[in-house]
């Protein structure tokens, strides 16, 4: 059976402690319920004790209080890491040296928790993993392959650019985009390409400018 190409999976950690924020402050909905169902004659105060606990999140550098600025989602841009690959020493030690990776920690064989520091790009610095870790020069081979005419006229067009990318579907769909600056409109189809390969899957190529 042929080895399967390397692959990683992200998702945000910051958009999981946000969620726990909201349901944390949502408690108006808990003491109408608490209101329907007591006593009238019982005064209002005892109600206080929805806010008698501390909040704390659980993270993968242990609890903070939901309030403090020293959690990671507020020191990092945070994600959780998941791949089809076993996650070795020497490759914890390949992705610290990437530019933008401030915090790294490996929560088991196949995932791993990333803080990407707040002045990086975190799309850059994810796709910058993602190269330095799936077999993409593998793949690109293989693309070549089945759409080697499409790809080397795309390439013909975008390498007159300084920045280019490719984005290129499990299906063969291709899509491209190309600039002469890393400014906010090609950043924006940059990201686009990602939140695309997230859910649909495919391959990334880009120019080595980035």
């Amino acid at each position: 059976m042929p080895q399967k190409h390397k692959k990683i999976g992200w998702e945000s950690w910051n958009a999981k402690v946000e969620h726990m924020l909201l349901q944390a402050d949502d408690t108006s909905s808990l003491e109408e319920f608490m209101k329907s169902h007591l006593d009238p004659s019982e005064p209002a105060d005892d109600l206080k004790f929805i806010d008698a606990h501390p909040r704390i999140v659980h993270t993968p550098y242990g609890p903070y209080f939901l309030e403090s600025m020293l959690k990671p989602s507020d020191r990092w841009n945070c994600w959780l890491a998941y791949t089809n690959f076993s996650l070795t020493k020497s490759i914890v030690s390949e992705v610290e040296l990437i530019n933008g990776v401030e915090a790294l920690k490996p929560l088991g064989r196949y995932t791993f928790f990333l803080g990407i520091g707040k002045l990086y790009d975190p799309t850059m610095v994810r796709l910058k993993i993602e190269e330095e870790l799936c077999d993409h020069k593998e793949i690109e081979e293989e693309i070549n392959e089945n759409l080697g005419e499409i790809i080397t006229n795309i390439k013909s067009q975008v390498t007159q650019s300084s920045y280019w990318s490719i984005f290129i579907t499990p299906e063969g769909d291709v899509d491209y985009i190309m600039s002469d600056d890393m400014n906010d409109e090609y950043m924006q189809s940059l990201h686009d390409f990602e939140r695309r390969k997230s859910k649909l899957g495919g391959i990334i190529l880009r120019s080595t400018n980035e």
